[in-house]
């Protein structure tokens, strides 16, 4: 009894119950009492005989080795196909892996390369743009625009000096007035004078602040040209506050005009209202005079200034030096996108391919475990002569036939 005791414990310390998790049998706890209550079972039928144990044990066996070949078929089909899988998705690795590679090393060198060469371009265009420029110019446009900037210069700077010493330093007084000379007013620098430094000074500087304006808003408009409205605000504001700025001395104006003649006619004119300067020539005309002419004064200005120093062609070359940049650095973006993309690619796969290896399952059992198995059957054969107080020597005799059975399987040595 003693060494079959032995013989059992030996064999369930080589071979864990965790292993037979794993077996071809799929594992199942459950089976490890089903060996020994088969193997009770089949002693009582046998009531317990040594002769017929040797019969049960070769019989039980070759049960294990049918089952086992009938299963190592249904594992092998299900090898199979996660062997494809693994085959698969290992070819869609290597694809994405040469593709990495590709990016790694020649697109994306040659990428960054070409982003290097368009800003050393575009450093060089501002140290020296006269080697990236051929200067054209169109003397006959240039002189034209010239002479018109000039005259629209000349204009604006007496009409505004007329239009500021009227609106704020002129007398209205009973004398004879037309349109002309209530807009227009020749004597305006004169009179200026007359009264002081400061109605000077206003008077002779306040153009140039329209100079200014027209210049500025052309400027602006130019930069903001194929924005959104909300990157040309600054334009429109521009814009509303010139034209305030002409209707407050359109109608300051206009309102002296219209009391002029009142005090010159004598007659009981109603007080002078926005209605009223809305509906008055002389409002729309010192308006058109200014504001229009002073926007065409700026624009013309440009059209000069961009003649005279083929500033317009050196704009063109920058802006298509700078879409060169930028268009190289958005390529480099998007291959560091794609980059990015494919290493987690790549890293999903390795573990997708480690999921389905682990998928894999034995087709055999080890000599352990038919050895352990053997033992268990064995043990519900000695339980049953136990129980039944069977003689020792029926026991130690079962004990000597597995012992026997061992050695004719080959595993006496496992």
């Amino acid at each position: 009894m003693s060494k079959f005791s032995d013989l059992i414990n030996r064999g369930l310390n080589m071979f864990k119950p965790e292993q037979i998790v794993n077996t071809i049998l799929n594992g199942n706890h459950n089976e490890t009492a089903e060996y020994e209550t088969q193997g009770f079972r089949d002693a009582a039928r046998a009531d317990g005989s040594p002769d017929a144990y040797k019969n049960s044990i070769d019989h039980f066996y070759s049960q294990i080795l049918l089952k086992q070949k009938e299963d190592e078929e249904k594992i092998q089909k299900k090898n199979f196909e996660v062997e494809s899988s693994i085959k698969e998705t290992q070819q869609k690795k290597t694809i994405f892996e040469n593709e990495l590679k590709k990016l790694l090393q020649q697109d994306l060198p040659d990428a960054e390369k070409e982003l290097k060469v368009a800003e050393e371009k575009i450093l060089q265009f501002i140290r020296n743009p006269k080697d990236f420029v051929r200067e054209e110019k169109d003397n006959f446009l240039q002189w034209i625009y010239g002479l018109l900037t000039l005259a629209l210069a000349i204009f604006i700077y007496f009409f505004y000096t007329s239009v500021v010493y009227s609106a704020i330093f002129r007398d209205v007084t009973v004398s004879k007035f037309t349109i002309y000379n209530s807009i227009f007013y020749p004597r305006a620098i004169e009179e200026a004078y007359q009264k002081g430094i400061a109605a000077l000074m206003i008077t002779l500087l306040a153009p140039f602040v329209f100079y200014a304006l027209g210049m500025v808003l052309d400027n602006i408009k130019k930069k903001t040209a194929g924005k959104s409205f909300k990157e040309k605000a600054h334009y429109y504001l521009g814009m509303i506050f010139a034209f305030l700025l002409d209707s407050l001395f359109a109608y300051h104006i206009s309102e002296r005009i219209y009391n002029s003649k009142a005090i010159n006619t004598y007659e009981n004119l109603k007080p002078y209202s926005l209605g009223d300067a809305i509906l008055d020539l002389n409002f729309w005309i010192i308006i058109a005079l200014g504001f229009c002419v002073y926007f065409l004064f700026g624009y013309l200005f440009s059209l000069y200034n961009e003649l005279r120093t083929n500033s317009s062609l050196y704009a063109k070359v920058k802006g298509q030096l700078e879409t060169n940049r930028n268009q190289a650095q958005e390529r480099v973006n998007s291959l560091k996108v794609k980059i990015s993309s494919l290493e987690n690619s790549i890293n999903e796969l390795d573990l997708k391919i480690a999921a389905l290896k682990e998928e894999f399952n034995k087709v055999y059992y080890s000599p352990i475990e038919i050895k352990n198995i053997l033992s268990l059957y064995t043990r519900g054969w000695i339980n049953f002569l136990k129980q039944g107080r069977y003689s020792e020597i029926f026991i130690n005799t079962i004990t000597n036939e597995l012992e026997d059975f061992y050695k004719k399987i080959g595993v006496e040595q496992e």
